[in-house]
């Protein structure tokens, strides 16, 4: 009888123990869910900002290509101003000359009835000059502007790129984190059943 009951005594401690041990597999199976919630909620917030980086960058190539047309088509006019204030420079080089002969002539001759409307041409030609200088000049500075506007819009689509690169490598890391915790999960539920199993056959 000693020996049944000490049996009896061994058995309950085995039995005692065990569910111990179903206890601790059941919270670290809990631990596990929860860290495995937590990691979706870290992915699916990585993803989000992921999404909404992808937006800002895909606007800001649009807003870089928009001002590198416009700039383009500043640095065009630029340069047909440019052109047209030669041309009339070279106008106004000639009438200048043409004005000078005239002037000698005149010195020595009296008054030239040319004189009159050619200065009037000249004064013409000048003031035209100027203006196209101050349009040239206005179109520049509009250029400049654009030019440091791209260099901004540039410089946030690099940030934007980066950002982009280091969220991708916290979403890969996040997904070998969730493929390890599920692996623990499912090892860690296959070891619970067996547990599970053994205290049931010692009721």
């Amino acid at each position: 009888q000693m020996a049944v009951e000490k049996g009896t005594e061994n058995m309950r401690t085995e039995i005692n123990k065990l569910r111990e041990k179903v206890a601790e597999k059941e919270m670290a199976d809990v631990q596990l869910q929860n860290e495995l919630a937590r990691v979706k909620v870290d992915t699916l917030n990585v993803t989000s900002h992921n999404t909404q980086l992808k937006s800002q960058l895909k606007r800001l190539n649009e807003e870089r290509d928009e001002k590198d047309q416009l700039i383009s088509k500043y640095q065009l006019e630029s340069r047909r101003r440019n052109v047209e204030i030669d041309k009339k420079q070279h106008e106004l080089d000639l009438l200048n000359r043409k004005f000078d002969a005239i002037m000698k002539q005149r010195a020595g001759q009296g008054m030239d009835e040319d004189a009159g409307p050619l200065e009037a041409t000249i004064v013409s030609l000048k003031r035209e000059i100027a203006e196209k200088a101050n349009e040239s000049a206005e179109l520049q500075r509009v250029w400049i502007k654009m030019q440091t506007e791209l260099v901004g819009v540039q410089n946030s689509n690099q940030a934007m790129s980066e950002g982009q690169h280091d969220l991708r490598a916290r979403l890969a890391i996040l997904e070998q984190k969730r493929a390890r915790i599920a692996s623990q999960h499912e090892a860690q539920q296959k070891e619970l059943a067996n547990t599970t199993r053994l205290t049931g056959g010692l009721h």
